[in-house]
């Protein structure tokens, strides 16, 4: 959420750097920057983390994602059309009810697609020695995280291949927990550490106005507000640990909120919504460098979560429950009945000899 504000608040000149007016709030939107991204890593971490031991079927939770994604895309559009007076052309219109191969939201559209491919990683990942895995994820991570941040080289790179590779990272966690058995203190604490080097880089280069280009600076800043830059993805990982150590217990209400983070995500980043929201709405552009910028974004951040959390949880409790959760619990049944009728098409046949 703070990561959206900072970077579509449209804050004065067109962004949250501001190189010839430096202040304490442009360090404070820079600092918030680079916790969205370390956010996808994490969603995606947790996702491998659960889905490599899971045999469930992919199918309702697919389902489930995409009639999620359809709804918004409507009712959003739909809203908009109604009181904004937003016109739709033809191609705009198909894209309303097709957001997933329309890339509405990128996020979603790469989850989904992770998700659909998640069962052939899993087995991969099986079939592979823990050396081997080791070594996949050496390589992949040398690719497309170090080797960009040392020579700006991005070798074929795009979000699925990243969401895939986060998720082989997290299924090694998962499947060799015994190179993992630290405190969550420790881990926690290099997390901190490691924000706190990125940051300190950021402000460097800002106060001191120049890059030294032997250690090419500027493009580890840059590459670090990415969701695959080294300083991303330690603090993903590390904060992953960490939490797979804590004992929380079951708590209803954060997992009622949990569950909602996906809608407010689908709701808040819409591309009509986010316009609205930021330069209409909120305004953000008057309290560029005010005294109050900075509770002002807090406010924001929390008002957004809340009103679509509510949103989110109104759509669950009447469209979840009365309609998608039983076509889901049908689609399981259904894959289960491809699968063995698959099998059974596949088993070898044995020829009796007369």
């Amino acid at each position: 959420m703070l990561h959206h504000i900072s970077v579509h608040g449209n804050w004065g000149n067109g962004g949250v750097f501001f190189p010839d007016q430096l202040s304490m709030d442009t360090f404070f939107l820079q600092s918030i920057l680079p916790l969205g991204k370390i956010g996808v890593d994490i969603f995606v971490l947790i996702s491998g983390y659960f889905l490599i031991v899971s045999s469930r079927s992919t199918w309702p939770k697919l389902f489930m994602l995409w009639a999620e994604m359809l709804f918004y895309s409507f009712i959003i559009s739909a809203v908009f059309a109604l009181f904004n007076g937003v016109e739709f052309n033809t191609r705009q219109i198909f894209s309303i009810f097709t957001p997933f191969i329309s890339s509405t939201w990128w996020f979603a559209t790469t989850y989904l697609l992770m998700l659909v491919a998640s069962p052939f990683v899993n087995k991969m990942l099986y079939a592979c020695d823990e050396k081997s895995h080791l070594k996949l994820i050496v390589g992949l991570v040398f690719l497309w995280t170090i080797l960009p941040a040392v020579t700006n080289i991005h070798v074929q790179f795009n979000d699925l291949l990243w969401f895939l590779t986060l998720y082989i990272i997290a299924a090694y966690i998962r499947l060799y927990p015994k190179h993992f058995d630290r405190g969550a203190f420790t881990y926690i604490l290099i997390a901190v550490v490691v924000y706190g080097i990125l940051l300190s880089i950021v402000y460097a280069v800002d106060v001191t106005g120049y890059v030294l280009e032997f250690w090419n600076v500027q493009n580890l800043v840059n590459h670090n507000n990415e969701m695959n830059g080294p300083f991303a993805l330690v603090i993903s990982v590390c904060l992953l640990l960490a939490f797979r150590k804590l004992n929380l217990g079951i708590h209803r209400f954060i997992n009622l909120l949990a569950a909602t983070t996906f809608g407010i995500y689908l709701i808040h980043d819409h591309p009509l919504v986010r316009q609205w929201v930021y330069s209409d709405f909120f305004n953000c552009f008057e309290y560029t460098f005010s005294n109050d910028m900075v509770l002002y974004v807090l406010f924001m951040a929390c008002s957004i979560f809340l009103f679509c959390s509510i949103v989110e949880m109104i759509r669950m409790l009447i469209i979840d429950s009365m309609f998608l959760k039983k076509i889901s619990r049908y689609l399981e049944s259904f894959q289960t009945k491809i699968d063995s009728k698959i099998d059974e098409i596949l088993k070898p046949k044995v020829c009796r000899v007369q």
